[in-house]
């Protein structure tokens, strides 16, 4: 008797320590799982869009055709199946020594992520990649904040007829002077909280609901002295009207008259063939053709503006980068340091993500757990 009461103690402390672990491998499945999931997909997503813009842009410069993949949906699964036993074995029921009592306790854990995919081509890609951004979208972002200069000279490709950097057939057009005179004196407006942008929103059905910029005004009693004089002299360079301090902003490359500003906008594959001139590249693949051959645009520009984005590239992966791809067995990437250049690059990848905005709500992610 004292032998089956001491197997039934022990039996209970194996079931207590059993239902510890049960109890134990239910509470870490399902809520916990969200919180670090969500982040973890989130970087993820994020560092996997950034790399695939930097490795289509590398491979417009080999004149290849970008190619971009939009993750559409993100399931992952969790499966967490438990088995417990427990066995007495007694082989003599009133006496002996080698009774005993047998206990099993295993879990399976399993992790099964599926991510959907979707190329973009056809319609969304003409519309995303080949349509200009808005000039309202655009003047919409300098109001909030972002640089006037910086901005626009990554996504403007002309204001009234005189153009920005381009890069044509493989050949680099240097910016005409007055196009970085305007961005100057937009700056110089903007750090005296003196530029005033007013943008309106059209009624859902007229442009897809876009935000389209109609005014912009100079507001020269806020201003200091050398900025006036910047606005007085880029009025001219411009033919605007001298008397006046407000413009309507149109789309085109021609204003119609003196009181209208002609911003000529570029598509998000036009900034991306730009930036591609500044990539950096071997000079066996130059010498073999593999190429265009480009000026390198020099530190310091007649116009005053400096190269949009710098690529560097090497046979061995960088220390130091802010955003990494590989291509062609070698390593391409930004320096971390270099803050012009993820200025850019977080531009068009803010351009981007706006532009993904206007066709879905973002991409799912589900997390079903049992």
């Amino acid at each position: 008797m004292k032998r089956m009461h001491n197997l039934a103690k022990t039996s209970t402390r194996i079931g207590i320590c059993i239902a510890l672990l049960w109890q134990f491998g239910c509470t870490t499945i399902g809520p916990k799982r969200v919180i670090q999931d969500r982040f973890d997909y989130n970087g993820a997503v994020a560092e996997s869009r950034q790399t695939q813009t930097l490795l289509n842009i590398v491979r417009l410069r080999y004149s290849e055709w970008p190619v971009f993949l939009d993750v559409e949906q993100i399931v992952s699964q969790y499966t967490w199946e438990q088995f417990v036993s427990v066995k007495p074995i007694i082989r003599t029921p009133f006496k002996g020594d080698n009774d005993q009592l047998e206990g099993l306790y295993s879990g399976k854990y399993s992790e099964r992520p599926v991510v959907l995919y979707k190329p973009v081509k056809g319609t969304k890609f003409v519309k995303s990649m080949l349509t200009p951004v808005p000039p309202g979208s655009l003047l919409g972002l300098v109001y909030t904040g972002w640089p006037a200069d910086r901005l626009l000279s990554t996504m403007a490709h002309s204001v009234n007829g005189h153009r920005n950097v381009q890069l044509q057939g493989g050949r680099m057009l240097r910016p005409h002077p007055i196009f970085a005179d305007f961005l100057e004196t937009l700056r110089a407006f903007q750090v005296n909280d003196a530029l005033v942008i007013e943008v309106e929103r059209q009624p859902l059905g007229e442009s897809n609901g876009a935000t389209v910029a109609t005014r912009i005004t100079f507001r020269t009693e806020l201003a200091d002295e050398p900025a006036r004089r910047q606005l007085t002299e880029t009025k001219k360079l411009l033919g605007l009207d001298q008397g006046m301090n407000t413009y309507q902003i149109v789309w085109g490359s021609v204003a119609p008259d003196a009181n209208t500003i002609a911003l000529e906008t570029r598509s998000l594959l036009q900034l991306m063939e730009v930036l591609s001139a500044n990539v950096e590249v071997p000079q066996t693949d130059r010498d073999e053709g593999r190429v265009a051959l480009m000026e390198p645009w020099p530190e310091v520009d007649r116009s005053g503006l400096a190269p949009l984005m710098k690529i560097r590239q090497g046979e061995e992966a960088p220390t130091d980068a802010h955003i990494t791809c590989v291509y062609r067995d070698r390593f391409f990437w930004i320096d971390d340091t270099d803050l012009d250049s993820k200025m850019t690059f977080a531009y068009l990848s803010m351009l981007l993500t706006l532009v993904e905005a206007d066709h879905n709500a973002g991409t799912p992610l589900v997390i079903t757990t049992n």
